[in-house]
C-alpha cells in the first residue's frame, strides 16, 4: 500500500545525503486486487472519478517484489486507463521520483507529469515507450530525445527534479537521457515552475505495462560534483575529493556488467583534454582504498574508455588499493571522471596529468602493435590500457579493474584459421584476450578467452578470420609489471575444394607450366565468371570478370 512518509514518526527536519526525506512509496502490497483509486488517497484519474474504466489496476500477474503491481493496459484511441498521482504541486526543493516499469515484448508504454494536480493545465513533459525497444522524451518543444530499453524485464525510471534550479533529469535504467528547466512544457519552452502529479495514460491497442515500486522523496541541494550532470571541471593538477556520502555512483550492473554489488556515492570531474596524449588519473598515496572509473562524451552519452580499482599503493610500502589508469586521448576530448565510494567513503587526493607523447606501442588497443604469423616476446607486462573482457566488478573473479596488459593486432589479408597460444612457450602463468571490433569498451567484441588452457598458458586454437578484418590480441596479468613471455600466432589460409560440375568445364593447359597458361572454359549456359589469381599465401594478385557468357578463353 502507498504510505505518506509524512505521516510516520522519527523523520529527519531536512533531507540530507545520507537519509533523503520520504514522501510516499508505494508497492502496491497492501491493496486488494482491481481498481486502484477508491483505495488510495494519492491516486486517482483524470476526471476524478475512481472505480471504473479509467481507474488502474492492481494485478498480480507480475510484479518486481511482493506478488502485485499497476496494471495499464490500452485500446484503440487511447484509454480508457488514465492514472494519476498526486505529487503535491511542489513549487520549492529538490526531488528524486520515480518508479520500476515492465513492458512486455511487443508493448509499448506512455507517461507525462503534470505541472498541476489538476491535470490538462500543462503537460510539463512526456516519455513514450516503443514496441521495438526505442524510447522518446518530448520536453521544451525543442525537438525529441531518445533511448533505448529492454522489454521483459523490470527497469528503473528515474527523475530527479529541482525546482530551486529549475532543473529536471532523466534517467532511463541508470542512464542519463536528458536535462532541461523544468518550468518549460512538453510543447512549450516556457511554464510553470511546479511538480503536480504523474499521468499513467495508454495512448494505444499496443500499450501494456505494469509499473511497481514507486518513490517520491526530497533531496538535498544537488551540489557540484555529486551527479554526473553537476561535475567540476578540472585542470592538470592534484585535486581533492571529498567524504563520498551523496548520491552519484555509476551504475555498472544497470550498465551491462555482472556483480551486484554497488556505489551508491560519488564525486564526478569533468576535463577538456588539451592536446593529443595519454591522460593519467591516480590516487596513488592518497591513503583511500579507491576506485575510478573515466568516460569520453557527456553525461547524456558516456563512453566508458578505462577504469581501476587497485594498481598502487595507499601509502609508501602499503598495500596497493589506490587507483592509476592512463586513457589516450585527442585534443578537445571531454572526459568525465568519477571516483565512489565501493571501498572507502573518505576524501583523498587525486591527480590528473597529461602526456603530450604518442601512446606507447602496445601500452593500448590503440596503440596495438601489428603482428605477423610467427613468434613474438613481450618484455613486460606493463601497459595501464587493460580492457580484459570487459569483467567489471569489485570480487577476485573480476579482472579488468586490477589488470595491465599488452596489446597486438594482426589483420589476414585472406580468410583462414588463426591460432594464439603460449603452450610450450613459457613457464610464466599467461591469460589471454581476442577480439574484433574498434578500440573502446563499448565497441571490442570479445570473440575468444584463454587462461590456464595448457597449464598455466593460453590457447585459443583454429578461430575462424575473415579477410580485412583486425583482430586485438590482449595478453594481461593482475600482479604489477609482470614479466613477459614468448607468444606463437599461426595462420592457416582456408582452402577451397572446386565443384565436380564445375571443373568439367575448365580446361587449363599447359598444366604445369613455368611460365604462360590458357585457360578454357565452357558452361551450360550464360553466366557471370569470375576469375581471380592469387599467390601460394592466397593473397590475391589480379581478377578478371565476364558477365553473361557462355564460353572464352
Amino acid at each position: 500500500m502507498g504510505v505518506l512518509a509524512g505521516l510516520a514518526t522519527q523523520l529527519p527536519a531536512q533531507p540530507t545525503c545520507d537519509t533523503p526525506l520520504p514522501i510516499f512509496v508505494d508497492d502496491f502490497e497492501g491493496y486488494q486486487e482491481g481498481a486502484l483509486g477508491p483505495q488510495s488517497n494519492e491516486w486517482t484519474t483524470w476526471s476524478g472519478v475512481e472505480g471504473g474504466a479509467e481507474d488502474g489496476i492492481v494485478s498480480s500477474e507480475i510484479a518486481s517484489s511482493g506478488s502485485q503491481s499497476l496494471k495499464i493496459e490500452g485500446q484503440a484511441g487511447g484509454g480508457p486507463q488514465d492514472v494519476l498521482l498526486l505529487l503535491g504541486d511542489r513549487t520549492s526543493s529538490h526531488y528524486r521520483v520515480g518508479f520500476e516499469l515492465f513492458i512486455p515484448a511487443g508493448s509499448a508504454a506512455y507517461y507525462n507529469i503534470q505541472h498541476f494536480e489538476n491535470p490538462g493545465m500543462e503537460w510539463a513533459f512526456e516519455v513514450y515507450f516503443n514496441t521495438d525497444g526505442s524510447g522518446s522524451l518530448n520536453a521544451t518543444a525543442s525537438g525529441i530525445t531518445t533511448f533505448s530499453f529492454p522489454h521483459d524485464e523490470w527497469i528503473n525510471v528515474d527523475h530527479i527534479v529541482n525546482i530551486d534550479d529549475d532543473r529536471a533529469y532523466l534517467y532511463i535504467n541508470g542512464q542519463y537521457v536528458y536535462s532541461w528547466p523544468f518550468s518549460a512544457q512538453a510543447n512549450s519552452p516556457s511554464g510553470t515552475n511546479q511538480l503536480g502529479a504523474f499521468d499513467f495514460f495508454p495512448t494505444g491497442a499496443d500499450n501494456l505495462y505494469f509499473v511497481d515500486n514507486v518513490y517520491f522523496e526530497e533531496l538535498p541541494p544537488a551540489d557540484m560534483g555529486y551527479y554526473c550532470h553537476t561535475a567540476i571541471p578540472i585542470e592538470e593538477g592534484t585535486h581533492t575529493v571529498p567524504e563520498l556520502t551523496c548520491y552519484g555512483g555509476y551504475d555498472y550492473l544497470i550498465h551491462g556488467f555482472s556483480t551486484p554489488r554497488r556505489a551508491e556515492s560519488a564525486m564526478w570531474y569533468s576535463y577538456t583534454a588539451t592536446a593529443d596524449g595519454v591522460l593519467r588519473v591516480a590516487s596513488c598515496d592518497g591513503g583511500a582504498d579507491t576506485r575510478v572509473w573515466i568516460f569520453k562524451g557527456d553525461c547524456s552519452n558516456p563512453r566508458l574508455v578505462g577504469m581501476n580499482d587497485d594498481r598502487c599503493e595507499l601509502a609508501p610500502m602499503d598495500d596497493e588499493y589506490a587507483s592509476y589508469r592512463e586513457v589516450p586521448v585527442s585534443q578537445g576530448d571531454n572526459i568525465l571522471i568519477a571516483w565512489d565510494d565501493i571501498w572507502d567513503d573518505i576524501g583523498f587526493d587525486f591527480e590528473l596529468a597529461l602526456d603530450p607523447n604518442p601512446p606507447t606501442p602496445g601500452d593500448f588497443c590503440q596503440s596495438a602493435i601489428e603482428v605477423e604469423p610467427g613468434t613474438h616476446t613481450i618484455e613486460v607486462i606493463d601497459g595501464d590500457g587493460a580492457v580484459s573482457g570487459p569483467n567489471i566488478g569489485p570480487y577476485v573473479s573480476s579482472t579488468t579493474p586490477y589488470a595491465q596488459s599488452e596489446w597486438y593486432v594482426f589483420t589476414p589479408e585472406v580468410n583462414g584459421l588463426m591460432t594464439v597460444t603460449t603452450c610450450g612457450e613459457t613457464t610464466e602463468d599467461t591469460r589471454l584476450w581476442v577480439y574484433t571490433g574498434s578500440c573502446g569498451f563499448d565497441d571490442l567484441e570479445l570473440l575468444a578467452s584463454s587462461d590456464d588452457d595448457c597449464d598455466l598458458q593460453s590457447l585459443v586454437l583454429d578461430l575462424e578470420v575473415v579477410s580485412g578484418n583486425s583482430y586485438f590480441i590482449e595478453w594481461d596479468s593482475e600482479d604489477t609489471d609482470s614479466p613477459g613471455f614468448d607468444w606463437v600466432l599461426e595462420f592457416n589460409p582456408s582452402t577451397h575444394t572446386l565443384d565436380p560440375q564445375l571443373e568439367a568445364a575448365l580446361h587449363l593447359f599447359p598444366n604445369p607450366s613455368a611460365g604462360w597458361a590458357v585457360l578454357e572454359w565452357e558452361l551450360d549456359g550464360p553466366a557471370t565468371f569470375s576469375l581471380e589469381l592469387t599467390d601460394l599465401q592466397g593473397r590475391s594478385l589480379h581478377r578478371w570478370e565476364t558477365p553473361s557468357a557462355s564460353a572464352g578463353l
